[in-house]
């Protein structure tokens, strides 16, 4: 299995102490979220700190756009060919739309420090 070697620790040292493969899944998953919170979060209060909304939204909106495309790709699921190309496409697509709101916010700030 691919994720064998993805782990420090075997699977079959997982499966010896009782749990499925399922369950090292869930918890590495668990522990994923939880790392990604306390990384997450200096950033998000340093957002809200420098009152950027529009970045603000913009991260939470990608972050929706992604997990509905997910979402979409696992209820038609026969998709598996085009998927990569989709979302390749898609996070071309946000970055293209990141990089517009930061020329937009340049632009907006350049002009406002003329006047």
């Amino acid at each position: 299995m691919y994720l064998d070697k993805v782990f420090i620790i075997k699977m079959a040292h997982f499966r010896s102490l009782g749990l499925t493969d399922e369950m090292v899944y869930s918890i590495s998953i668990f522990f994923g979220i939880i790392g990604i919170y306390f990384v997450t979060k200096p950033v998000i209060s340093f957002l809200i700190a420098l009152n950027s909304t529009k970045l603000l939204c913009y991260v939470i909106s990608s972050l929706i756009f992604i997990v509905a495309f997910f979402v979409v790709v696992l209820i038609i699921g026969e998709i598996r060919g085009l998927t990569l190309q989709l979302v390749k496409f898609s996070l071309q697509a946000l970055g293209v739309f990141g990089g517009a709101l930061w020329v937009i916010h340049v632009f907006n700030y350049l002009r406002r420090k003329r006047i």
